[in-house]
């Protein structure tokens, strides 16, 4: 089995409520996967409206939120390495997608743009919180 660090990902809510991050990382770790798991079902119906705006609402909040555990975690992986570098890129795309407008481009692909940042981001801020924590 592959841990959070190892880039595990999964859009089940409930196998994200157990991955060993307390209970408060679990909880947190859940219910940003709940937002991804509706912004990507949401991305495959035409999505417009208000619900479109909410959840990529939802999402950017999970986003910001993981932030500042994310830049610690980056500086736990070893330099110079290919995985260090994607876990920048990918904080730093996440930063340049909040950045931008809520409104901005094609629904669908800024739900699904949204909610793979918010995994990400999520998975990174709670492999940071397992370390330190010593969990």
């Amino acid at each position: 089995m592959t841990s959070m660090t190892e880039h595990e990902r999964t859009t089940d809510p409930a196998s994200a409520e157990t991955k060993p991050a307390g209970s408060l990382g679990g909880a947190l770790r859940a219910r940003v996967m709940k937002d991804v798991e509706i912004a990507l079902g949401l991305a495959d119906m035409a999505p417009i409206g208000p619900s479109t705006r909410d959840v990529i609402t939802r999402l950017r909040a999970h986003i910001e939120a993981s932030l500042d555990d994310a830049d610690r975690f980056v500086l736990t992986v070893a330099r110079t390495t290919r995985r260090r570098y994607i876990v920048a890129e990918t904080i730093r795309h996440a930063r340049d997608l909040i950045a931008a407008p809520v409104d901005q481009g094609d629904p669908a692909a800024r739900l699904r743009l949204h909610a793979k940042a918010a995994d990400h981001l999520s998975q990174y801020a709670q492999a940071y919180r397992i370390r330190r924590d010593g969990l």
